[in-house]
Parts: C-alpha cells; sequence; structure tokens
C-alpha cells in the first residue's frame, strides 16, 4: 500500500465530518441571533479551510506520537495555544506585538480574520482573498508534511 493514499482517504473521511461540525456551528450562531452582514457561502469556505488545516496538523502530530495516548494530549498542547492567540477567544488587538506576529504565522488567526471580516463587515471574496490562500498553503503543507513523516514512520515499523 501506498501511504499517500492511505492518507488521503482518511483525509478525505473526514471532509462530510467539517461539513457537518460547520453546519452546527452555524445552526447554532444563528438561533443566538448572529446576523451576517455578508455572504454565509464565505464564511463556511473560510471554516472548510481552517478545518482541512486541523486535518493537517492532526495528521503531523498523529504522525510524530507513538499511541493515541500521546497523540492526544500533543494535540491539545499544539492547537489550544494557537487557537488562543488566534483572536477565537478574545481579541488580538490587545496583545502584546510579539504574541501578534506568532498569532499571524498561524492559520487559525487568518481564519478569524476573514470569517470576521465576513460576517461583520461583508467583505467579499476578493477583499478575504489573502487570508484564504494563507489558510489553504498551510493546508497542502501541513498535508505534505503529515504524508511525508506518515510514510516515515511506516516504513520505520
Amino acid at each position: 500500500f501506498k501511504g499517500r493514499d492511505f492518507i488521503l482517504g482518511y483525509y478525505l473521511a473526514f471532509v462530510p465530518i467539517i461539513v457537518i461540525q460547520i453546519g452546527i456551528y452555524l445552526a447554532f450562531a444563528f438561533l443566538m441571533g448572529l446576523h451576517v452582514v455578508g455572504n454565509i457561502g464565505l464564511v463556511f469556505l473560510s471554516f472548510f479551510l481552517i478545518g482541512l488545516s486541523s486535518l493537517g496538523f492532526g495528521l503531523i502530530i498523529g504522525s510524530l506520537a507513538r499511541t493515541h495516548a500521546q497523540g492526544e494530549p500533543l494535540c491539545w498542547i499544539f492547537l489550544v495555544p494557537m487557537a488562543m492567540i488566534s483572536g477565537a477567544w478574545f481579541p488580538v488587538e490587545g496583545m502584546h506585538p510579539f504574541l501578534l506576529g506568532l498569532a499571524k504565522f498561524f492559520p487559525f488567526y487568518w481564519a478569524c480574520e476573514s470569517s470576521r471580516r465576513v460576517i461583520s463587515l461583508g467583505a467579499s471574496l476578493d477583499m478575504i482573498f489573502t487570508e484564504l490562500m494563507i489558510i489553504l498553503g498551510w493546508t497542502f503543507l501541513t498535508l505534505f508534511i503529515g504524508t511525508f513523516l506518515f510514510e516515515r514512520r511506516a516504513l520505520r515499523s
């Protein structure tokens, strides 16, 4: 078997889960009174791309962990701080410049920026194109690294 085929099958199996999660999040947001000024499809796209990127991070972490018991805490160690400094939980405007620079390095920041701009300001695709391309770049990068690490680990086993 080829590691790439396995990873691609694994990755694609999570796509419907990402779509369902986004649907649930948006449904609850609307039930709580969220008013989207812009195109809801762009919000969905931003959330979808960060979901794919998160899968890539999971592949990397899963390839580095020796067991499932090690993998889950590693995910929390890496992903929670990235989410914390991204602006998902509190505004980034008051952050120390170093932390803000660090936040801008990761895709979660760009997902928060793009979705917030569409939801609150009605931003169009051309206004968030750069953010979406950054997230997409991270998605491909994490998928590539995760696949490489998985294949390397499979060869050693």
